[in-house]
């Protein structure tokens, strides 16, 4: 039994930071940011786009950040809107994270439509 929970607790402690809500580094967090970001497709769900890309915390100068670092809502022409930001580049040092340091992953009515800049000027 004991064996059995040092089994455990060995595996549980080799399992990578990112298959779940875990904190994990910030350099961490935008590579894996941006190899996810290869996994995703026109038409995706939402549930689907969390799914690949994870959902973890990054602790950068004393403050917390989270995957997605921050989810906008809209609605244009009868359609609704969210738009899911990234982190996917780093901060130049002694500035705030911004939203230029994300990819944002569109969606409307609830199914991934794009991503990235492109997807971005669609809805201006």
């Amino acid at each position: 039994m004991i064996r059995n929970l040092v089994l455990a607790l060995l595996v549980a402690a080799s399992t990578p930071a990112i298959a779940g809500n875990a904190d994990i580094d910030y350099k961490e967090m935008l590579s894996s940011n941006n190899a996810n970001l290869t996994h995703l497709a026109i038409g995706m769900t939402k549930a689907q786009v969390v799914e690949v890309m994870k959902s973890f915390t990054t602790t950068l100068h004393s403050a917390q950040y989270t995957n997605p670092f921050r989810i906008d809502a809209l609605q244009k022409d009868g359609e609704t809107y969210e738009v899911l930001f990234y982190l996917t580049r780093a901060h130049p040092p002694f500035t705030p994270i911004r939203e230029s340091q994300a990819t944002p992953v569109v969606l409307k009515n609830g199914v991934v439509v794009g991503w990235g800049p492109a997807a971005m000027q669609s809805l201006r």
